[in-house]
């Protein structure tokens, strides 16, 4: 809360906005904090995902690694996107339901959710062709650290839906639990059972859910930009 507080400072102290500007802005700031924490907790399943790759030579942890890196990079763009907002409310621009930078930002954010699909299909594929045999129960914490971290990420941006930005990242969130849902489930049975295939096809489910998420989020995110030329 220091940093949040630091920052509406920064920008209330000069007295250049209307109360009801403020409020907004104080909002803007209040997303800005939340992006920042959430990159924050990401780091180390980053790190761990890194080490697990390259200790186990795991093709689905190389796979969850880059899709984690690529979702830092998403709350990042919502920061930055949330303080030019906070920034444009200071010097008192215009308000509308929404607005060119959210919008902008919203589909850097799709791009990068498009990304994962390939990757995951290549990651199936690969699997499905050539599974990699686990056999170290370690590797169920991986996951399950992800899905934690997703959980409590989901929880910190769902309050402001009506952001178009925060709704495109939060479809990143539901990615990211529905991937490790799976992935967790799938490796256990994996260790269970001794099926290797089970890892890649459990990902393959996951498939479909990403690119119903990434459709929907498209369509928002039009509908958004159409809203705002109108206005």
């Amino acid at each position: 809360m220091l940093f949040q507080t630091f920052l509406i400072k920064i920008f209330l102290d000069q007295k250049l906005i209307p109360k009801e500007g403020g409020g907004r802005m104080k909002g803007h700031l209040s997303t800005a904090l939340r992006m920042i924490i959430a990159a924050l907790l990401l780091i180390p399943i980053i790190s761990f995902e890194a080490f697990g790759w390259r200790r186990e030579e795991s093709l689905a942890l190389f796979a969850d690694f880059t899709h984690a890196a690529s979702d830092s990079l998403a709350y990042l763009v919502g920061f930055v996107a949330a303080i030019f907002s906070a920034y444009l409310d200071r010097v008192g621009r215009t308000h509308k339901e929404f607005h060119l930078e959210e919008i902008v930002a919203a589909f850097v954010n799709l791009t990068l959710l498009l990304l994962a699909v390939p990757l995951i299909i290549w990651q199936v594929a690969s699997g499905l062709r050539d599974p990699e045999t686990v056999d170290s129960w370690w590797v169920l914490s991986a996951p399950a650290a992800a899905l934690a971290m997703s959980l409590i990420i989901s929880w910190l941006l769902k309050s402001n839906q009506e952001n178009i930005n925060v709704s495109v990242i939060l479809g990143h969130v539901i990615a990211d639990i529905a991937t490790s849902s799976v992935a967790l489930v799938a490796t256990f049975f994996t260790l269970l059972t001794a099926k290797d295939w089970l890892n890649p096809a459990g990902a393959a489910l996951v498939v479909p859910a990403i690119i119903y998420v990434l459709f929907a989020k498209t369509v928002s995110t039009r509908e958004a930009l159409i809203n705002w030329s109108k206005t």
